[in-house]
């Protein structure tokens, strides 16, 4: 009967220690990439996929423009990725493979469509985020007028990142 208790008692101390201990299969931050913007405009070769980045290395808490000065130029704190596919999975796994770390989409708050993609429909878009489990449900989608490409293009000067353009 005591070595019972005894033997309780331990599993009840080392089982919660057990449950303290972390999530073993986890990505570690520093080997995220977070998307924060899609642009999708339709191609000749099928869909052409861009997804804006924030570039955590140039971000700097001090300094409005949020990248440091190297080499007398302002250093962006952000960079666009572009690649074409036959569909959005196959753009996207391009984009993927280009990339050393893990594309995640928790952070993505702006969803541009191209007008020519957005006539031809967006069923797409749709397949390809209801597989994607962790983009939010609270992502803005906009329709642009020709190319969402040329979003990239706008230049920022108040906003840290070109989606704090569309969020505000």
């Amino acid at each position: 009967m005591f070595y019972a208790q005894k033997l309780l008692l331990s599993c009840m101390v080392c089982l919660p220690l057990c449950l303290l201990s972390g999530c073993w299969s986890s990505i570690e931050l520093n080997n995220r990439a977070f998307a924060r913007l899609l642009l999708i405009d339709k191609s000749d070769k099928g869909i052409e996929l861009t997804i804006g980045f924030p570039l955590p290395n140039r971000l700097s808490a001090g300094k409005p423009g949020g990248g440091g000065e190297t080499g007398g130029t302002s250093a962006q704190p952000f960079t666009f990725v572009t690649k074409v596919g036959k569909d959005l999975d196959e753009a996207y796994y391009k984009i993927q493979l280009d990339l050393s770390r893990r594309i995640t989409f928790g952070q993505t708050r702006i969803i541009l469509l191209g007008q020519e993609f957005a006539q031809s429909g967006i069923s797409p878009v749709i397949d390809f985020f209801a597989r994607e489990s962790a983009l939010h449900i609270n992502a803005n989608v906009y329709v642009t007028e020709g190319k969402a490409l040329r979003f990239a293009d706008i230049p920022v000067t108040f906003e840290r990142f070109p989606t704090d353009i569309l969020s505000a």
